[in-house]
């Protein structure tokens, strides 16, 4: 909803409704949070500050079409059910229930999103955000992420305007009958209760993390959580926990919690709309002059039923990421929904992916080349902001890595190094790594090392390197991919061999990364500041001293449809060329007068031949297919990966297609 304001306004911080009929309006914390806003100077400056970074980050998202948000954030969540009878105390099933809402609704795979108009479904965003019961407590110790609690208190109300705690929030205190929350800067605090005056949820926003991190989190009334159970018609499907978590994460009502259209959830996807609508409206339910398409209303942000709120639009995932990145970051870091080690044991390592929990070897994660636990910044402001951006060609860079201690245990201080490569499908170790390759470009080197110190169990440490990225007009030589590289991060607890490494390395990289939790791996795209702009090339390598025969693997990063977009392997590619020469097998590639589309989901060109140092290109034509009205802007992601003739992975990359209004 692009509105103008000239003043902080009032936000709601309470979803109300009465959880056994149709949703009701009963939200009166707009007028409490304005109050608020006067009366506490520091919520206040934290709410000035959130929104100067939310700002900041939103300006430079429009102004840099080279910045991806990175791969999906684990959020640790840790549910507190505090009851007073056996209705109450909501059953296993009915909390993963809920968990699995969440993720459908945040990942955009909930399968009735196809019920909601078309017009407004083209904006439906994957947010990259999904959430996990903890699997270890602030203490380190095994949990099931549930913390059940018996209550002699009726209901739970709450009061945002007392300067009490345990008035503002007697839920979430055991001293008042409720349950103490866990760290808030590790941890989503859930309060499952019977909440009193027909609430079904409330939330807290970001700000709260700074001035009120012990009442920081969602509560949720027993008979609007999860899909099953308790859980009552029309609040059934987990939706208005997903609307809560939304707040939590920085969104605002859709309608900006005014009728007078002249209010802003400072979402610029979300059209103008008067009041809030409930139940199931018709489309188009026109408001606000805002025709022909009406209200958004099957956004998750209004107060429609469960079985109508579908979705988040593609600016309120960016809002949510802006949080996610900047205020809410620690979170990221959380050690919570990995489960700990044996007691008395430190275990520094960083992740391969979001849902690599540390184990050796990682079969958790699909790829192993998109690291989160690296990531890139043009400044140097990478401990606040934790978004990756490409680093520009030729000038100095910044680059963040994080070191976790999955242990409970203080670690002893490790050794951090990291390095560069020319990226290709067949990278190896330690060649390019070590600099050794320098023609007919240098194809690798080192960027440093840096000592951990010491790091707490359950905690992390980031470091920072400096990097002037290569040019990549100085590898047009390679005929093929001039942009794409390699970060390589090596975690040593020893100096002498293996280096404190579980599975001794060997020149098979992707093995390497695997079995070694202290081993991370990361492709980035480096922009030609002086040159022509970026393309969608790979390179293709042997870097063994051997001929070997490899196979390509092209297909959709987990959880991608890539429905927006045909792909073309480009007639110029030399890898084609010798795969024709050789007459290899290919699988869903079709030869389309000269054109090489990819079909399907997989596509595949079997037995190539490589030589010892042979290095060819495999580029890509892509095709936008016809969008549909309301079109804003998307991100195709697939991947390219190399293996032997036996299935070993030798590497990867992920390419990513974004397109805008704009393209």
């Amino acid at each position: 909803m692009k509105k103008i304001t000239i003043i902080l306004v009032a936000i709601a911080l309470v979803y109300s409704c009465k959880p056994t009929q149709k949703i009701l309006f009963d939200c009166g914390t707009a007028e409490n949070y304005s109050k608020r806003l006067e009366a506490d100077p520091a919520f206040r400056n934290a709410e000035n500050e959130l929104e100067k970074k939310i700002s900041t980050y939103m300006a430079n998202l429009r102004k840099n079409p080279n910045s991806f948000q990175s791969t999906t954030i684990t959020i640790p969540v840790v549910v507190h059910v505090v009851y007073k009878n056996a209705t109450e105390n909501v059953s296993l099933a009915q909390i993963n229930s809920q968990i699995t809402a969440l993720n459908e609704s945040y990942r955009r795979t909930n399968a009735d999103l196809s019920s909601s108009p078309s017009v407004f479904t083209t904006l439906a965003a994957d947010a990259n955000i999904e959430f996990a019961l903890a699997q270890r407590d602030p203490n380190c110790n095994p949990t099931d992420g549930i913390i059940r609690r018996e209550t002699t208190q009726i209901n739970f109300d709450n009061d945002d305007m007392s300067s009490s705690p345990t008035v503002r929030n007697p839920v979430k205190f055991t001293s008042s009958g409720g349950d103490d929350a866990w760290p808030s800067d590790r941890y989503l605090n859930i309060w499952v209760c019977d909440l009193a005056g027909g609430l079904v949820g409330y939330a807290s926003f970001p700000s709260d993390l700074a001035t009120r991190p012990t009442e920081d989190g969602v509560v949720m009334d027993f008979r609007g959580f999860g899909t099953t159970g308790t859980a009552t018609a029309p609040l059934n499907l987990g939706r208005v926990c997903g609307h809560e978590v939304g707040h939590w994460l920085n969104l605002r009502h859709i309608w900006g919690d005014d009728s007078a259209c002249v209010q802003s959830d400072f979402v610029a996807d979300t059209p103008n709309q008067g009041p809030n609508n409930s139940g199931y409206p018709a489309f188009p339910h026109v408001s606000c002059s805002n025709g022909p398409n009406g209200d958004m209303f099957c956004d998750q942000m209004d107060y429609t039923d469960d079985a109508c709120r579908t979705m988040f639009t593609i600016g309120q995932s960016d809002r949510m990421a802006a949080t996610l990145y900047t205020v809410r970051s620690s979170i990221a870091s959380s050690s919570g929904a990995i489960p700990p080690p044996p007691p008395g044991t430190s275990d520094v390592f960083s992740k391969d992916t979001g849902n690599d929990v540390g184990n050796e070897p990682n079969n958790e994660s699909t790829i192993l080349y998109a690291s989160d636990d690296i990531w890139i910044r043009n400044t140097n402001d990478g401990f606040t902001n934790q978004e990756h951006q490409r680093p520009n060609g030729g000038q100095v860079n910044y680059v963040y890595v994080r070191v976790r201690n999955k242990g409970c245990n203080t670690s002893a201080s490790a050794n951090v190094k990291l390095y560069w490569a020319s990226a290709s499908t067949g990278l190896s170790w330690p060649t390019p790594w070590d600099g050794s390759i320098t023609a007919p470009a240098v194809m690798g080197g080192t960027l440093g090392t840096q000592p951990t110190g010491a790091i707490t169990g359950n905690g992390f440490k980031i470091l920072e390197f400096t990097w002037t990225a290569p040019d990549p007009s100085d590898y047009a030589s390679l005929g093929g991919d001039m942009h794409h590289f390699c970060l390589l991060s090596r975690i040593e607890t020893s100096n002498t061999f293996p280096f404190g490494m579980t599975a001794p390395e060997t020149s098979a990289l992707g093995d390497n990364v695997k079995n070694n939790n202290k081993i991370v791996w990361k492709n980035v795209s480096v922009i030609d500041t002086d040159g022509p702009g970026m393309f969608t090339n790979v390179l293709v390598a042997n870097y063994s001293k051997m001929s070997e025969r490899y196979n390509i693997v092209i297909k959709p990063l987990e959880k991608q449809k890539n429905d927006g977009i045909t792909i073309y392997i480009n007639q110029k590619s030399t890898l084609l060329a010798l795969a024709k020469r050789q007459n290899v097998r290919m699988v869903g590639i079709k030869n389309q007068e000269g054109h090489f589309l990819v079909e399907g989901k997989t596509a595949q060109i079997n037995g190539v031949e490589l030589k010892p140092g042979g290095i060819f290109s495999l580029g890509f034509d892509i095709s936008l297919n016809k969008r549909k009205q309301g079109f804003k802007r998307e991100v195709h992601e697939f991947l390219v990966e190399q293996y032997t003739e036996n299935g070993v992975l030798v590497g990867g990359q992920v390419m990513k297609i974004k397109v805008s209004n704009g393209d």
